[in-house]
């Protein structure tokens, strides 16, 4: 592997996704308190649309169920099963998730969930009339000159790329890089370290977004979630304390991404001056495990430019 590989980036999407969302506020092309049901009419069944707005959708405060129930796993799991490159519609996977009841009524509380990103990306293409990997590279790929990365929703990686392996119980390995499953506006860009640098060096720096944006973004409420130094949840992007030697800690944004096959993690500073990207192409690390790592890092830099 080399730094210079591009790789899935996996849920690390989700900050470009927000960006550009908030660059269409900027542009009068939508509102962060539209309804779901403004722009989807009847997408989402027993009236939840009217009830969920694309604010709630970036902060994973809309309580839209993340797939994660025994009989949508399942569902997910045999057909992944059948064929490890197959791809699931974004339209095919929302519906699955309206099925079940909402965790909890939108805008009183947090759970993260892949299949509110699902929703904005329909909601992005409605309000533009252009497919979502257009949308993202004009909003953000062509001017910040992101010349290694793309959204790429087929299994397919084109140039130099890492793959990503899955671990058996037996300590076999099987290439997963093909692993996609339904991404698209939850985790389908494909970047190098480099490039995801680039971005949000420029995304904090005020780059990117108009200051009242950017606010808005860096607005955060408390998250909660399996990974041990998440704090705070913005639109798109997440605040984090790392832990450095001597029981110092430090503030960070950024976002991590994953599947089985990689994992990969941003953190930043909150003025885009230092930035650190950890990608491990092994997925199903426990954060335990590849956190500090990233900390390592974060820690060092920050010292340096201190």
């Amino acid at each position: 592997m080399s730094p210079a590989d591009r790789f899935r980036v996996h849920s690390v999407t989700k900050t470009f996704v927000a960006a550009a969302a908030l660059r269409l506020a900027e542009q009068g092309k939508l509102h962060l308190d539209d309804t779901v049901e403004h722009w989807l009419p009847g997408l989402l069944p027993r009236g939840e649309g009217d009830t969920i707005t694309v604010r709630q959708l970036l902060q994973h405060t809309s309580g839209l169920s993340n797939l994660d129930d025994p009989a949508s796993s399942a569902s997910l799991d045999s057909e992944l099963n059948k064929d490890i490159a197959h791809v699931f519609p974004p339209g095919e996977l929302i519906a699955l998730a309206a099925r079940q009841p909402l965790d909890f009524q939108p805008g009183t509380s947090w759970n993260y969930s892949n299949t509110g990103y699902l929703v904005l990306g329909k909601i992005m293409e409605k309000a533009t009339g252009l497919p979502l990997g257009t949308v993202l590279a004009r909003q953000l790929f062509r001017p910040l000159g992101l010349r290694s990365t793309t959204f790429d929703a087929g299994p397919k990686i084109g140039g130099r790329f890492a793959h990503g392996y899955i671990a058996d119980a037996d300590g076999k390995y099987t290439d997963g890089t093909t692993l996609t499953a339904g991404a698209w506006a939850a985790g389908a860009i494909v970047s190098t370290a480099g490039d995801l640098a680039t971005f949000y060096a420029d995304l904090l720096a005020g780059k990117v977004l108009r200051p009242s944006s950017l606010r808005s973004m860096t607005t955060t409420v408390r998250a909660s979630g399996p990974y041990y130094n998440l704090q705070r949840a913005g639109l798109g992007i997440f605040r984090y304390t790392v832990f450095c030697s001597g029981g110092k800690q430090r503030e960070a944004w950024g976002h991590t991404g994953g599947n089985p096959a990689t994992t990969d993690v941003v953190l930043a500073s909150r003025d885009g001056s230092r930035v650190v990207v950890l990608m491990v192409n092994t997925g199903g690390l426990l954060p335990e495990t590849f956190f500090p790592r990233a900390d390592a890092a974060y820690c060092r830099a920050a010292a340096a430019g201190s």
